[in-house]
């Protein structure tokens, strides 16, 4: 899928536009989403993550992809004690292609670099 657009400039160059957030979460939402029944927490990064970025977990580290990047976290488990699925999704600026990392544990930064995107259903009677 391609996302990233290009423009002609006042000099009649073309440059090349990057997605945005809102662009990068659309084209991977269905898939993050299925099979879910809205009990997932989805955190999207503040800004782009750069290439080969490290990125400290509470036990591990993992690394973004070697190309700029919208990270996504899915807590696939939001209400159970952490060692349990999570996702980093890694969706590319340029393009929108995305790479999937699976992992047990939540970044550390979350609160501070990321901002919540979905948050849990907490009753079961918002998911009827």
């Amino acid at each position: 899928m391609l996302i990233a657009a290009c423009s002609n400039d006042t000099d009649g160059k073309t440059k090349e536009t990057f997605i945005d957030q809102e662009m990068a979460w659309n084209s991977i939402k269905d898939e993050v989403l299925n099979n879910t029944n809205g009990e997932i927490e989805v955190w999207g990064s503040n800004a782009p993550i750069r290439a080969d970025s490290v990125i400290q977990t509470y036990f591990t580290v993992e690394q973004s992809p070697h190309y700029l990047s919208w990270l996504f976290f899915i807590d696939d488990r939001p209400f159970g004690n952490w060692s349990h699925p999570c996702r980093y999704i890694y969706v590319n600026v340029l393009d929108g292609s995305y790479e999937v990392h699976y992992n047990k544990w939540p970044p550390k930064n979350q609160d501070t670099e990321m901002k919540i995107i979905i948050t849990p259903n907490y009753s079961n009677d918002e998911k009827n």
